[in-house]
């Protein structure tokens, strides 16, 4: 079943993740500033017409492809909705891609705010993605490991 208590917890403190963004990011619109960390970490207003990092890339094609990954990924949380651990990373990714497709869709850039001295400028939603995808790349590595040393236990017990 999809709607078990543990699937409605992930996706409540997603939703939550994905509103707490879009909150901020209207709080940026705004012009609010602030120097949280002073010298390494401000809440600054940013267009980001790229992807990430700011790498250049067709519009079009940056909202084509999000649309693409958003329901490719949605189809997998179904999918895999038994699976806990993937089922958060999953989430998390999707409604982080949401966030910034709705910014790319009505202003055709994505907002950001969290500027960090020496290194970037970026949001909660970004956060989010990637966030879900270590959370993914860690099980998947950590079930590769599991699997091999399994595998290296069976291989024993034949010789």
């Amino acid at each position: 079943m999809f709607f078990n208590i543990k699937n409605s917890a992930v996706i409540i403190i997603s939703v939550g993740f994905f509103l707490l963004d879009r909150f901020l990011k209207q709080l940026a619109l705004k012009g609010v500033f602030l120097e949280l960390i002073p010298g390494w970490l401000a809440f600054n207003l940013s267009f980001n017409s790229g992807i990430a990092f700011s790498w250049p890339a067709p519009r079009l094609l940056v909202i084509f492809l999000s649309i693409c990954a958003l329901i490719f990924l949605s189809f997998e949380a179904w999918k895999n909705r038994a699976d806990s651990i993937f089922f958060i990373g999953l989430n998390l990714i999707i409604w982080g891609a949401f966030s910034n497709l709705l910014d790319r869709l009505a202003i055709l850039s994505v907002i950001d705010y969290f500027d960090v001295a020496f290194f970037s400028i970026f949001n909660l939603a970004d956060i989010m993605i990637v966030v879900g995808c270590l959370i993914i790349l860690g099980l998947k590595v950590s079930s590769r490991l599991w699997y091999n040393k399994k595998n290296e236990y069976k291989k024993d017990e034949i010789d």
